[in-house]
């Protein structure tokens, strides 16, 4: 005999043995027990999860020589024909390959005729929307006043396509994708049954490539078991299916959430070396990241993620490191890649692209926090009813340097400004110039530049060249280079004409506003409202009374 497929062999024969779709089967079995039972029926839903065998099963309880009944027997010749596709009176037609006039006007005249042995004559027609528009018009007349013997049951994945007229017609049920437990349970007791062992990987790899399809789910099995035997571990399915290890999958979001571009790139080369896909890897790096984001939105994650639990303890613990914002964003700029990736003719260089915008992002702090801190600034300002002169904000050293040792070991390390440099703007232009013409060809058309206070005070004509000037990319630059000619962090002001700079004298200022300001500017609870929210003081009215 020949071989028959798992899909074929496990297909269910009655109500009882149809898997998720208990609203469909529910409501089946009433119209039979009540004698309601329409004269077209339309079943919609995603490839694989049972549509045609419920057909098969509704036309077995209405042609069962025991029926018609909820529970067809399965054992007359009537359920038997029936079961083998050879009755002569249920139709099953492809609607793909049977989709033209000529087709459904032969099928409106054999109508007419009664049943050779059964009760009904029973047209199953699939995926029905592809017929054509003059196939609908020529099944209409038919559909709306059948003959009484005569029952539609259409099937479809595409609803949305089958004319509303044909739809008004019909009684219409919609089949759900199948759940990742449903299909666990039903493969387990397959795989029980016809002797084989599975690992557990295969079988979370299986449920997942299924996405909801029970034909799907055991056709993969039996590709699996055609090439590992009645024995299959997870290196033959990686094998056969040219799987990326799930552990280079978390290295990799290591990578990326510290910010390790060299490590990434190091990753994908190995990748692209095993000869793996690029494409299955960035789908399995996307979907690792969206049950990171589950983990850490969901108070029960685990209906709605397929991984293991060793694999979900070490997703938990990567989502501790970081918010579920900053998470977010990993993953919405990951979504917005992939189609960059399926397009690109260079998989590896899109991925590593991708990958180095991936690296250059910063941590999204939560709304609460900022909200919390401006709380108890807030909070602060209304204690403090006047703001009293204090000592202005410490300076920063870059990390590892000899001033940031000093600082560390408790010492307030001597301000290394080499002499004439603080109040030396041409020689910090010319700097400026060895180190980035872009930026100094900016700096030179502002209109005043000077050091005062651990402070560089820009001032441009117009907003348009500070605006510029305040653009991450220069403004990184410029910081860069400051630290670089100056031998520590300094404040940087970038303000218009119209904006006075901090303690610079305008007409209107008296000594006693050019003072507030200053007091104004150094105060602690400022300099952390600037911290919190990375800005910068661009104007500061002082009410006259």
């Amino acid at each position: 005999m020949a071989y028959l497929v798992l899909a074929r062999k496990w297909r269910p024969q009655d109500f009882s043995e149809v898997m998720g779709q208990s609203h469909v089967v529910q409501a089946l079995q009433n119209a039979i027990r009540q004698g309601r039972v329409a004269h077209a029926y339309l079943f919609a839903g995603a490839r694989g999860v049972g549509k045609t065998s419920v057909a098969r099963i509704l036309a077995k309880a209405l042609e069962c020589e025991s029926g018609p009944t909820e529970t067809p027997c399965n054992q007359c010749p009537v359920c038997r024909e029936i079961t083998k596709s050879s009755s002569v009176d249920i139709y099953e037609i492809d609607g793909a390959s049977n989709r033209g006039i000529d087709e459904i006007r032969e099928l409106r005249e054999n109508a007419k005729y009664l049943p050779a042995k059964c009760r009904y004559k029973i047209y199953i027609i699939d995926e029905v929307h592809m017929l054509t528009e003059p196939a609908f018009n020529a099944l209409l007349k038919t559909l709306e006043e059948p003959p009484a013997h005569v029952i539609f049951i259409f099937a479809t994945t595409e609803p949305h396509k089958i004319p509303i007229t044909i739809l008004s017609r019909c009684q219409r049920y919609d089949f759900k994708r199948l759940s990742a437990a449903v299909i666990t349970g039903h493969l387990k007791a397959i795989i029980d049954q016809e002797g084989i062992k599975l690992s557990a990987g295969g079988l979370r790899f299986i449920v997942r490539e299924a996405e909801g399809s029970m034909r799907d789910a055991l056709s993969l099995l039996d590709r699996i078991i055609s090439y590992g035997g009645d024995e299959v571990g997870d290196e033959e399915i990686a094998t056969v299916f040219g799987l990326v290890d799930q552990r280079l999958v978390i290295e990799m979001i290591v990578a990326i959430f510290e910010h390790n571009l060299e490590r990434s790139i190091d990753l994908i080369d190995q990748i692209y070396t095993q000869g793996q896909d690029l494409k299955r890897f960035y789908a399995d790096l996307v979907e690792a990241l969206r049950n990171l984001v589950i983990i850490k939105t969901c108070r029960k994650p685990g209906p709605l993620i397929n991984v293991a639990d060793d694999e979900k303890e070490e997703l938990d613990r990567l989502g501790q490191a970081k918010s579920t914002e900053t998470i977010y964003l990993y993953l919405q700029l990951l979504i917005q890649g992939w189609e960059e990736l399926r397009r690109s003719s260079q998989p590896r260089l899109t991925l590593e692209m991708i990958l180095m915008r991936a690296s250059l992002l910063k941590d999204v702090i939560p709304v609460e926090k900022i909200l919390e801190k401006i709380s108890i600034l807030a909070s602060g300002i209304k204690e403090n009813e006047g703001l009293q002169p204090v000592q202005g904000p410490t300076t920063a050293y870059p990390p590892g340097s000899d001033l940031d040792s000093c600082r560390q070991e408790g010492k307030e390390p001597e301000a290394p400004f080499v002499s004439g440099r603080p109040e030396d703007p041409e020689g910090f232009l010319g700097f400026v110039k060895s180190k980035s013409l872009p930026l100094a060809s900016i700096l030179q058309q502002c209109q005043e530049l000077t050091v005062k206070n651990d402070t560089l005070a820009i001032v441009f004509a117009d907003h348009s060249l500070s605006d510029l000037l305040r653009d991450p990319f220069y403004n990184a630059r410029l910081r860069e280079i400051c630290r670089e000619y100056y031998r520590r962090d300094i404040r940087i002001d970038i303000l218009s004409e119209s904006v006075a700079a901090p303690g610079r004298e305008t007409a209107e200022e008296t000594g006693r506003e050019r003072t507030a300001r200053e007091e104004i500017i150094k105060h602690p609870l400022v300099q952390e409202a600037l911290s919190i929210l990375g800005g910068q003081i661009e104007e500061i009215k002082i009410e006259k009374t």
